[in-house]
């Protein structure tokens, strides 16, 4: 049942203030609106605070001059809150440099490098690195032509 003078499904809709623009929001985009800045005012208070201990005090100041970064997930809710997923990407180089010993020169560092990064893509994009380093070295056959990675990735963006 609608509201007098609103449209069917617009009952819950607000206008509020964002990014000093009045703009419609839904109720759940309101609370969330709400409670975001409130942590970031409550952010505020907590790293304005000058306790008089020296290094607490340079902590807390280098903390708040990240604000932006450190509240980024209140604007992107999708922004991972660990580094889970990235430990987990380094940690196949980490082995292999472990067992192999390392690389005897910069070229050998730098090829291993490049190699183990292009068969992480591949497998993050669902795609053969073998049938990838073939089409590049025009090895592959027709059945598997491979878009450049780069264009792979934009498009899952």
């Amino acid at each position: 049942m609608a509201d007098r003078g609103r449209p069917y499904g617009m009952q819950d809709v607000f206008f509020v203030p964002v990014n000093d623009e009045i703009g419609p929001c839904r109720s759940r985009d309101l609370l969330l609106l709400v409670a975001a800045r409130g942590l970031q005012a409550r952010f505020d208070r907590i790293f304005s605070l000058r306790t008089g201990y020296g290094d607490l005090d340079k902590l807390l100041f280098r903390l708040g001059r990240r604000k932006d970064e450190l509240l980024r997930v209140l604007e992107r809710p999708e922004t991972p809150l660990h580094t889970n997923a990235s430990e987990r990407d380094l940690r196949g180089f980490v082995i292999k440099r472990k067992i192999s010993g390392g690389t005897v020169s910069r070229n050998g560092r730098q090829a291993r490098d490049s190699m183990l990064g292009l068969m992480k893509t591949c497998q993050k994009l669902g795609l053969s690195f073998w049938h990838y380093l073939g089409d590049r070295l025009g090895i592959g056959d027709e059945d598997h032509l491979v878009a450049p990675l780069a264009s792979m990735v934009a498009a899952r963006a």
